[in-house]
């Protein structure tokens, strides 16, 4: 361990561990977007407790849908607060 890694982890800032756990889902608008390793746990327990309580696999794949569709309004949603920041200057 660096001193720099060791010092960002006492300053509760460890960006480098946090990364580990996201998923790289490419660049748009010049803007990393990432997807956390959780978000495909959660779509696998959902669809799974909607294919068995609904007793078909086509009852998981709405689900996984559903949530997907809103994962894009949450993702288009950022990208709108984020593209006003870049024209208003307001980024680092």
């Amino acid at each position: 361990m660096t001193p720099n890694t060791a010092a960002s982890i006492r300053s509760g800032n460890n960006n480098e561990s946090a990364l580990k756990w996201n998923l790289k889902l490419g660049r748009i608008l010049g803007i990393d977007v990432y997807l956390h390793v959780t978000f495909l746990l959660l779509l696998g327990l959902i669809a799974s407790a909607h294919a068995v309580a609904g007793g078909s696999l086509a009852a998981g794949l709405n689900s996984v849908t559903f949530l997907a569709a809103i994962f894009l309004c949450v993702l288009l949603h950022e990208f709108g607060h984020a593209l006003i920041a870049r024209r208003l200057n307001a980024c680092r």
